[in-house]
């Protein structure tokens, strides 16, 4: 049987040339930004913290725009538009985003206009959004996890567990308790796949609701078996 829930991650072996889809333009000054994305609705009303409007990243075009969940230099949870309409048509999810724009790699000359838009003959697609889930869920099993506690907050988990509050899973969603992986419902995972979803690795997640247990099944000493989109 099947696990309900999955953590989700983009693939970084979904080619013969492992490395990253993409590279941010101009890292240094978001590398903040992935753990404020991290942050739900709450942080944003207390810290009054704005998304960029855009970011810019110098993109593989072999691998962009074939792969829908594309393996980044930047932590951020970027999704192709497609990618992000399957999953809302199961169930609409709460966020705000970001639009990515993908600029061809083998543009060697700086791609910007001193107005900082793009100079013409410039390839690019901007079929992509990294996305700040507003909405966090209290799915985490203390009692079953595996962790530590630093500074109050739950830290270095070792074995994740959720507990099933509601009859079933959002789509997408990040905890409150422990705000770092992206979990993925069942039938989001299978609707992804069904549709030709690339560049996904499911991590199956136990869940304490179910009457069997699911364990990670080790392929190597240091592998676990997932399920991947390529």
């Amino acid at each position: 049987m099947e696990s309900e829930v999955f953590i989700l991650s983009s693939d970084p072996y979904h080619s013969e040339d492992p490395g990253y889809d993409a590279f941010c333009w101009d890292k240094q000054k978001f590398l903040d930004l992935p753990s404020k994305m991290c942050m739900d609705n709450s942080y944003i009303e207390k810290s009054g913290f704005e998304l960029p409007q855009k970011l810019f990243f110098q993109a593989n075009f072999d691998m962009i725009p074939f792969y829908d969940f594309p393996y980044m230099d930047l932590s951020l949870l970027i999704v192709s538009n497609n990618m992000l309409n399957i999953l809302n048509s199961i169930q609409q999810i709460s966020y705000r985003s970001i639009e990515i724009c993908m600029i061809d790699f083998k543009y060697l000359e700086i791609p910007f206009e001193e107005d900082g838009n793009l100079k013409s003959g410039v390839s690019f697609y901007n079929n992509y959004s990294a996305l700040q889930l507003l909405k966090h869920y209290d799915y985490f099993d203390y009692e079953n996890s595996i962790y530590e506690y630093f500074l109050d907050e739950v830290s270095r988990v070792k074995k994740i567990v959720l507990k099933n509050m509601d009859k079933k899973f959002p789509p997408l969603f990040r905890l409150t308790a422990y705000q770092g992986p992206v979990f993925i419902s069942k039938e989001a995972k299978e609707a992804l796949e069904a549709n030709g979803i690339k560049g996904c690795v499911f991590e199956p997640v136990e869940v304490t609701c179910l009457s069997v247990v699911f364990r990670r099944t080790l392929r190597t000493k240091n592998e676990l078996i997932v399920s991947v989109t390529r």
